[in-house]
């Protein structure tokens, strides 16, 4: 029935005689009266060749959803082994977290803006200046490496100690050209095992430099007995 056609225009595939081939085709059509008939209606159209567009399209939408299950990948992998990835422009100070950087913190992503300062919020003070001089030591190196262990505020108010890696790389979607990108990962059971470590030594040091002097004020000799399990005897002190 011609009365329902109306103004459109879409996007279909043809197939062309030839070679059986299809593309992409732009069809625009229009209802106008007819010049002499009255109430007569005159259907106008028109069809563009649009293939290499659509075509463009498609592979930009399929590149996009494969950058996408891609970061969710990313993201999974990340969040399950507790590593935090980042990039950092230099040159507008921009910088991007990945998921996995908050939550090791107890954050949401959203809670934080892609800017240098959210970083630098939660860098302990006590860090603070130590950490910038080695950021602006690693991308005026040679080698365009940067490393460093320095304390990140928790949500629940806690300093987490981190270790912290990063590269200067090529990166031409960014201003200026370069781009620091590099990992993290939560390090404060490693730091605090070391610190229970050096108060052992400490205590230990502590207690053999008192027994010394006590062995110097006792007139005769103190000793130390030991049988151990094989049955075979020593005495260590």
């Amino acid at each position: 029935d011609f009365a329902i056609f109306c103004d459109m225009s879409l996007r279909i595939r043809l197939l062309r005689r030839f070679d059986g081939s299809a593309r992409w085709m732009r069809i625009g059509e229009r209802r106008v009266d007819h010049p002499v008939i009255p109430d007569g209606k005159i259907l106008m159209g028109t069809i563009q060749d649009v293939d290499e567009e659509v075509c463009a399209f498609i592979d930009l939408w399929e590149a996009r959803r494969s950058l996408e299950r891609n970061t969710q990948l990313l993201d999974a992998a990340t969040e399950a082994s507790g590593i935090g990835l980042w990039r950092v422009v230099p040159e507008t100070q921009e910088i991007w977290f990945s998921r996995s950087y908050f939550t090791a913190l107890g954050y949401e992503a959203y809670e934080f803006d892609s800017t240098f300062e959210s970083f630098v919020d939660l860098l302990h003070p006590d860090d603070l200046e130590r950490v910038l001089a080695a950021y602006e030591d690693g991308i005026n190196s040679e080698d365009g490496r940067y490393s460093g262990d320095f304390r990140l505020k928790r949500k629940n108010g806690t300093y987490a100690w981190i270790g912290s890696a990063g590269q200067l790389i090529d990166d031409q979607d960014v201003t200026g050209g370069v781009a620091m990108v590099g990992a993290q990962i939560d390090i404060s059971d490693r730091v605090e095992a070391r610190k229970k470590i050096e108060i052992a030594a400490h205590l230990a040091r502590e207690t053999t430099s008192r027994l010394e002097r006590l062995t110097e004020n006792v007139p005769g000799a103190i000793y130390e007995f030991r049988m151990n399990t094989d049955k075979q005897y020593a005495f260590p002190y």
